[in-house]
């Protein structure tokens, strides 16, 4: 890869948007869903390979629901990435997909939405019974010994469930991710955040997924990775990840819908060195508020909720607490 071009470290695949639930959070499902084929993923991952990639996330819709996903996580893994599944966890995991990834020893990880206690999550994805589904997948691979963690979509009807989430999953890695949402029933406020954040800092086996502002709370502010305008840290959207979707849209990521290119007509490393957007994340000068503040390399603030909340994506963090 050219002098001066950032590596991609994670590669997000949208590999389908077909998903059998409803989730009000959900920017994947379509009413005439589309799927990337084998081939699609296979010339994208060729045209990749020198790029510097280590993570390579699946998400959907549900990408359990993709005819060919045992093919695909099997292709992947055959570059020696490692494989972040995403899945609603209502999708039992077939047979010969398990049996792959046991003899190839590919190295994979299964991250399972949870919404809350059996009634909300059941609320949320428009399922019920969905929750103990949920319950018997996670049984089913940890019996099979494939690492797991939880990820809990965190908005204002349910963040309070996170202080007792452990309790069914106190063997797990528990991750806690934002709801990027319009929504003011939905929207946590930065008071809220930071209370999550807070939380989360006082208890080990939990962490922030994705949440630039939690950095904020780690760093000291007489560290030296505060100084000057090098990233390091915080926000990796177009920085250090980038995502395709089913249509061949490339995005920052997968929460930030402004669309940098299509690898039907530019060149997948010709769009992450030449999009203007992209360029523009890798500054962070560039972005309203965060240029003189202190914990700017560490940060920046989350993208996707600025963009939705103003239309800029370079706008202040509605939910900084800093500011």
């Amino acid at each position: 890869m050219e002098t001066g071009t950032p590596s991609l470290f994670q590669l997000v695949i949208s590999i389908t948007e077909r998903c059998n639930l409803s989730c009000p959070n959900c920017y994947g499902k379509k009413e005439e869903p589309k799927s990337l084929s084998l081939h699609d993923i296979n010339n994208l991952l060729e045209n990749t390979k020198d790029m510097g990639i280590i993570d390579v996330s699946l998400t959907g819709g549900e990408p359990l629901l993709h005819e060919q996903i045992t093919e695909i996580i099997s292709l992947i893994g055959s570059y020696g990435y490692n494989v972040h599944l995403a899945t609603n966890g209502t999708i039992t995991p077939p047979q010969s997909l398990i049996d792959k990834i046991l003899k190839d020893r590919i190295k994979i990880s299964v991250q399972v939405a949870v919404y809350g206690h059996r009634d909300i999550h059941d609320a949320w994805v428009g399922l019920d019974g969905s929750y103990d589904t949920v319950l018997e997948n996670i049984s089913l691979l940890k019996n099979v010994n494939i690492p797991l963690s939880i990820t809990f979509v965190a908005t204002k009807e349910n963040f309070h469930y996170i202080k007792s989430l452990s309790d069914p999953f106190n063997d797990l890695p528990i991750n806690i991710n934002r709801h990027i949402c319009n929504d003011k029933n939905l929207e946590l406020t930065k008071e809220e955040l930071r209370e999550i954040c807070d939380f989360v800092q006082e208890n080990s086996g939990i962490r922030m997924f994705c949440e630039p502002l939690f950095n904020t709370l780690l760093i000291d502010k007489a560290s030296e990775k505060l100084s000057g305008y090098d990233i390091r840290g915080g926000c990796i959207a177009g920085v250090a990840s980038a995502t395709l979707d089913p249509n061949k849209e490339v995005y920052p990521c997968p929460k930030l819908r402004i669309s940098c290119g299509n690898i039907s007509e530019t060149p997948f490393l010709e769009i992450w060195q030449n999009s203007r957007i992209l360029n523009m994340l890798r500054d962070r000068k560039n972005i309203k508020v965060c240029s003189d503040c202190l914990y700017r390399n560490v940060c920046g603030g989350c993208r996707a909720s600025a963009y939705l909340k103003t239309g800029d994506y370079l706008a202040q963090d509605p939910q900084c607490w800093l500011k």
